[in-house]
């Protein structure tokens, strides 16, 4: 039974394995997601992906240098950007 003894590690490795992106990196899907009103409700603006992905990562700022507060949820039949949008302070 010893390698039962070992199962809470390799759930905390997997945990963290999934929490990162393949540079080790945490993902930015890790961001509570909100909808477009709620963004806009709190005074913040919408930024939408310029096409390289670069909103999803973790190192990424928004206009104002502060970090997105949320990304964007859509709701079925909204017009989906492609790549995404995130929640920024202004």
């Amino acid at each position: 039974m010893r390698c039962f003894s070992s199962l809470p590690a390799i759930l905390a490795l997997l945990l963290f394995a999934a929490a990162c992106s393949d540079n080790g990196t945490p993902r930015a899907d890790a961001r509570p997601a909100i909808s477009p009103e709620e963004c806009k409700g709190r005074g913040a603006q919408i930024m939408g992906d310029p096409g390289d992905g670069r909103i999803h990562r973790s190192d990424y700022r928004c206009p104002s240098g502060k970090r997105p507060v949320a990304s964007i949820r859509y709701a079925q039949g909204d017009l989906i950007p492609v790549e995404g949008s995130v929640c920024c302070p202004k």
